[in-house]
């Protein structure tokens, strides 16, 4: 009788059996992990790729939840719903699970990390969606658990967006950023849907301000807050969208100096709820190009190019465009009158 094994799967070349979980999507491969210690032990600890390109997160209520992830391939639809006072149904496709000693936003936490443990490649999107009645607990609960996971891998995760719309705590958000690779991640987004409250104050946000991360920033948006910090620390972005409280001259003319020494700059709108020295705006930033549509409007030539950057002033609003030569016509820019620094 010969010596030799049976050949399967526990005892195949560490490089085959890497090459055949490769292939698995992400639904097969949390499956290999049930099938024995020794597969658990070897996907938790091998490098391989969920390969997850856009994250869905919904906390619609503490009593149902849902994840969706999104592949080159295909889109993974898991929903969860509360069962008992700790516990939940897990619901995939035709498949449910049930998960006892432990609540619902813990348990989507939990699944999420152990998936995000494995991916390598870069996210584009991380999307993540809180009503009012989750703003609390239940999400603390699920960034805990998140933030736990993501804390145990061996690199950084690498994203590019991240999104928050809802109801946001400043303070919820640091603990997931703070787990993002600071080469990669290139934008953030900050939406409160709640629009019949009045504008609140975007507080709190000193040590997102401060991070690694927020230096390689090029995209922000934040709707439906008032930003409550200095302009110099939004003026590194190349694009933006948000509302804040107080803006200066020396902000605008910084913003203009900025954005006319690097061409990669696209388009930075803010308002404003007071602005301090508004009656030194045109004997310091220059008086305006006037035209029949729009009061206050500056147009500058970008140094050693053609492209033009054009600023416009209306009702408690700055805009400032980069715009290519083609697009001069589209809004009414002189091609032979531009303003050179």
């Amino acid at each position: 009788m010969s010596d030799n094994p049976h050949p399967n799967l526990m005892n195949m070349p560490e490089f085959f059996l890497k090459s055949i979980l490769n292939k698995l999507d992400v639904q097969s491969v949390q499956t290999m992990r049930k099938v024995s210690p020794t597969f658990r032990y070897y996907v938790d600890h091998s490098r391989l790729d969920s390969r997850i390109l856009k994250i869905e997160v919904f906390l619609q209520n503490p009593e149902k939840m849902s994840l969706d992830l999104k592949t080159a391939n295909d889109l993974f639809e898991i929903e969860y719903l509360k069962n008992g006072e700790n516990g939940c149904f897990v619901k995939y496709r035709n498949t449910s699970k049930e998960v006892t000693c432990q609540n619902i936003a813990t348990t989507l936490g939990n699944d999420l990390g152990l998936i995000l443990k494995k991916q390598l490649s870069v996210v584009k999107e991380f999307s993540l969606m809180c009503n009012e009645n989750c703003l609390t607990t239940t999400c603390d609960e699920f960034v805990g658990a998140l933030s736990g996971k993501l804390a145990e891998r061996e690199s950084p995760f690498k994203l590019k967006t991240l999104s928050w719309e809802g109801s946001i705590d400043e303070g919820q958000i640091m603990p997931l950023l703070s787990h993002c690779d600071r080469i990669h991640i290139n934008k953030i987004e900050l939406q409160r849907l709640n629009k019949s409250s009045e504008l609140r104050p975007l507080l709190g946000v000193e040590e997102i301000l401060n991070s690694p991360q927020w230096g390689r920033i090029k995209t922000f948006e934040a709707v439906g807050f008032v930003v409550a910090n200095q302009m110099r620390h939004f003026t590194h972005l190349t694009s933006a969208n948000f509302l804040i409280e107080t803006v200066t001259t020396e902000d605008i003319m910084t913003l203009r100096q900025t954005a006319l020494q690097t061409t990669r700059f696209n388009e930075f709108s803010f308002s404003y709820v007071n602005f301090t020295d508004e009656t030194q705006l045109f004997g310091l930033f220059g008086q305006p190009h006037r035209t029949e549509h729009m009061k206050n409007k500056w147009i500058y030539k970008y140094p050693g190019g053609r492209d033009a950057l054009l600023v416009i002033w209306e009702t408690n609003r700055f805009k400032f465009s980069h715009i290519q030569p083609r697009s001069f016509d589209k809004f009414g820019i002189p091609k032979h009158d531009l303003v050179v620094l």
